[in-house]
């Protein structure tokens, strides 16, 4: 690619510099600029990026784009575009051979299940041979190698230049999570989908968004980005799915539990075990028994998503029930981490309240002795949810401890004090700021036939203290205060 296609895609005129020089690279972050690059000026909560101008012009960047009145220096291009975000986004698209064109792009949105449900999408559809990547909230799988990962969806850059690493490594599909944030902040915009997937829609993320409607019509963008003959995938149990369905013009394939004969998939005769779940299938590609080795009875709704578009992909009912007695455990997703003396400790990400509630309802059905978990709220992020996950807490757990989760910049003690002002129960919880020591002083105190579950950071492996990333896994200080238990 050479500046003048830059000027094409974008169609705005050069202000300086020479048109046929040819782009190395298209980057939103100074950090990452090469020789030849074009750099692309987009503010973000903290760091505007026409303030990294010059570092980037040091770095070898050969073409600003911005999206205010800034000076480069001969003989550096320079683009005015009316949105930097938008502008990237098409430029990106276009450098990296407009490689999500050719896959078949499931978008997977709502609160609570992305992961889940993307992580058993994934699984399906490779079981019948289809090579399929994977972008998401725990980890990029671009075929050939898997990167952790750094947020649920990348900036645009990083998006289409994995979409195009997954195209040359030969994969066939790509299965995305896609956040509210990437939606409003146009980090997907101009990519199509052959389906998109709605999970559901409860309380969080209202630190940015202004309410919960506010929030639902930022996730409804996102069916509009389709393309020709596109399906819509939607949980027709949710309220807020209920009504998005009445609201979409492409054909729409909706799941749930129970009785509603408007569900094309739905789930009954549940039974959830300490060593699985299974429940009978009702679909248009067949029904049965579907046997999955995951805990708990939200992992149903979960798997009818992943179903709906394995179906509609042309899988057979058979083949799908064969892949889900396979499927693999969900990093960070009700996993069990230890057992010693019949006491079990599990590791779940649950950070909104639903998502809380549902684990411990899950547990609480077949623990024999004492509910006990340890959690905390993100600091600098919805405050409202933290009220609702000590209601929660203090209704569905026998002992609480309260402590610190990503406190970023915010002190924990008066997050919990935020948590308590939920309390329903006369039996107050222990606060524990320090996490290591919160997850050590449950495991000492449980007694034979307890269950913990140590909840909101599942699969992470780092706490965010003060503005700074320090390393921290609740697996491995699990692991650690066994051996001290024993």
């Amino acid at each position: 690619m050479k500046i003048r296609e830059v000027i094409q895609v974008l169609g705005e005129p050069l202000l300086s510099g020479d048109a046929e020089q040819m782009v190395s690279a298209v980057v939103c972050d100074s950090r990452s600029v090469l020789p030849g690059a074009v750099f692309v000026c987009i503010g973000g909560a903290r760091f505007d990026g026409h303030e990294f101008i010059e570092e980037a012009i040091q770095r070898g960047a050969i073409l600003i784009i911005a999206e205010r009145a800034v000076h480069v220096p001969e003989p550096i291009g320079l683009l005015h575009v009316g949105s930097s975000r938008e502008a990237l986004a098409r430029l990106a698209h276009v450098f990296h051979g407009a490689a999500g064109d050719r896959l078949h792009i499931t978008g997977i949105t709502g609160t609570n299940g992305k992961t889940s449900t993307a992580f058993m999408l994934q699984h399906l559809l490779q079981s019948a041979s289809m090579k399929t990547g994977l972008i998401g909230t725990v980890q990029y799988d671009l075929g050939d190698r898997v990167l952790p990962a750094q947020r649920t969806t990348p900036e645009a850059d990083e998006l289409h230049a994995y979409l195009g690493e997954m195209q040359r490594c030969d994969c066939e599909a790509a299965v995305m999570e896609v956040s509210s944030h990437a939606i409003d902040m146009k980090r997907v915009s101009g990519l199509l989908f052959d389906v998109v997937l709605f999970t559901n829609l409860s309380h969080d993320h209202l630190d940015y968004h202004a309410d919960m409607e506010e929030y639902f019509r930022v996730k409804c963008r996102l069916f509009s980005q389709t393309k020709e003959n596109a399906i819509a995938v939607v949980n027709g149990d949710d309220a807020y799915g209920q009504r998005l369905i009445k609201e979409l013009s492409v054909p729409v394939i909706a799941f749930g539990e129970g009785e509603n004969t408007a569900l094309q998939v739905r789930a009954d005769r549940i039974k959830t075990r300490a060593k699985g779940t299974c429940f009978y299938v009702y679909s248009p590609w067949g029904e049965g028994w579907i046997h999955l080795p995951l805990l708990g009875r939200f992992h149903v709704v979960n798997a009818l998503a992943a179903m709906s578009v394995a179906g509609s992909c042309g899988i057979s009912f058979e083949a799908m029930q064969a892949a889900f007695k396979r499927v693999p455990s969900i990093p960070g997703r009700l996993e069990l981490i230890r057992t010693f003396s019949q006491r079990r400790i599990f590791s779940d990400c649950a950070h909104t309240p639903d998502a809380l509630e549902a684990v411990l309802k899950t547990l609480r059905s077949w623990v024999r002795g004492k509910l006990w978990v340890v959690f905390g709220c993100g600091g600098n992020r919805d405050q409202q949810k933290r009220i609702l996950m000590g209601r929660i807490a203090s209704t569905h757990a026998d002992r609480v401890v309260l402590t610190s989760d990503n406190p970023r910049r915010e002190d924990p003690i008066l997050i919990c004090r935020y948590i308590l002002e939920g309390w329903v129960d006369s039996n107050r919880p222990h606060v524990e700021i320090d996490r290591k020591k919160a997850i050590g002083y449950a495991m000492r105190r449980m007694k034979r036939g307890d269950v913990l579950l140590v909840a909101g950071k599942g699969h992470e492996t780092y706490q965010e203290v003060n503005g700074t990333v320090v390393p921290f896994e609740d697996r491995l200080v699990i692991e650690a205060w066994t051996k001290r238990c024993s």
